[in-house]
């Protein structure tokens, strides 16, 4: 969590995006799965840390990523 208090959260590892579960605007309850990034011909499902609203999501699926790359951005709810 950044000091606005948006909730980011990072890829923790390189790969390709496989799918996204969310948009914009959604409510979600902490542990909630929100993507999913290949890797090393493993899947890997990405959670929330905590509960928030979406405001930002900034990869596209097939979209390739770092690790520690900003995915999403969350505001507190």
């Amino acid at each position: 969590m950044n000091s606005d208090r948006r909730i980011e959260i990072l890829s923790p590892m390189p790969g390709t995006i496989h799918e996204i579960f969310v948009t914009v605007g959604d409510r979600l309850d902490a542990n909630e799965e929100v993507l999913v990034i290949e890797a090393m011909k493993m899947e890997h499902s990405i959670f929330t840390p905590a509960e928030g609203i979406v405001s930002d999501v900034l990869v596209g699926e097939d979209e390739k990523v770092d690790a520690d790359q900003l995915l999403i951005l969350l505001e507190p709810a």
